[in-house]
């Protein structure tokens, strides 16, 4: 059985085009700025669940207290399980388990530092997430030979 390998992402929001971004233990949308703050490290848990682990930070993002519709979206040293989803149009969701509600950006949002917060799924783009997976890791020295050999 293949092992399940951390990928690490910029998560950016399909409606207002700024990115997840870890400040002050809260996740808040930013205008991309290439900081290991706006990192998250997909690490796999149980089944096709990961959590979400800031570069920058070094804590998961969580949800603060119970998970209703407005709650907080956080970083916490107590890692929650989500799913990376995909849409009908090839963007993700970011699907909290415990309560199947979704991340999104209050009140719609495009500004700076507007907070991320769970909500049912209602088909808002400030629901829809697109990952670009970054810093892949690189094939050794030895594999890249053999395969330009070929």
């Amino acid at each position: 059985m293949a092992v399940k390998t951390e990928k690490k992402y910029v998560i950016t929001n399909r409606r207002s085009g700024k990115v997840l971004t870890a400040v002050d233990n809260r996740a808040v949308q930013l205008e991309a700025n290439n900081t290991d703050a706006q990192i998250w490290c997909a690490v796999p848990t149980e089944g096709t669940e990961v959590k979400l682990v800031n570069k920058a930070a070094g804590t998961a993002l969580c949800v603060d207290g119970e998970a209703e519709n407005g709650t907080p979206v956080v970083l916490s040293e107590n890692a929650e399980g989500w799913k990376l989803t995909t849409t009908t149009k090839g963007f993700r969701k970011l699907v909290h388990v415990a309560s199947g509600k979704v991340v999104d950006i209050k009140e719609i949002s495009d500004a700076d530092y507007a907070p991320a917060q769970v909500w049912d799924f209602v088909k808002g783009e400030n629901q829809d997430w697109i990952l670009t997976e970054v810093e892949k890791e690189k094939k050794p020295a030895a594999k890249r030979a053999a395969k330009a050999s070929k």
